[in-house]
């Protein structure tokens, strides 16, 4: 899988991205106060650094807030917190968010894509529009045929 970690660290959208926090770096999963986040609908995209780095999950919820505090809970990503940490980047005012989590998801593969956790949103069966990746970030490299 390639990851631009650099880019994903420094969180540096363009201004035209959906993707937040605009123009900072993306913050831990740890120690980021995701209740400012409550009540937000949105899309959000959680990777692992350490000594593997993947992306975790890609979700979609009403409330954010609930969400990653609901992912911030795994075990999952309990132990990849301890090593190297997690972090994360979100997007609101999606129009479809279920296109949009199944395009990250397909571009993505996150590790954790198949938990069902209560309160997020299901993503669609198939991709009909692209949704943009977190700035910084590539789509793993496809086999080779």
């Amino acid at each position: 899988m390639k990851i631009g970690l650099s880019g994903l660290l420094r969180g540096l959208a363009p201004a035209a991205s959906p993707w937040k926090p605009a123009g900072q770096p993306y913050p831990s999963l740890q120690t980021f106060d995701v209740k400012t986040l409550a009540g937000q609908a949105g899309v959000y995209a959680a990777w692992h650094l350490g000594v593997r780095p993947r992306w975790l999950r890609v979700g979609g919820a009403a409330d954010l807030g609930a969400a990653l505090t609901k992912l911030r809970a795994l075990p999952e990503v309990q132990a990849a917190i301890t090593h190297d940490g997690v972090y994360f980047a979100w997007a609101t005012g999606v129009a479809d968010i279920p296109t949009a989590l199944a395009s990250l998801n397909a571009a993505l593969q996150p590790y954790l894509h198949s938990l069902d956790l209560a309160g997020e949103i299901k993503a669609a069966a198939k991709v009909d529009k692209a949704f943009p990746l977190p700035p910084g970030s590539q789509s793993p490299v496809p086999p080779a045929a």
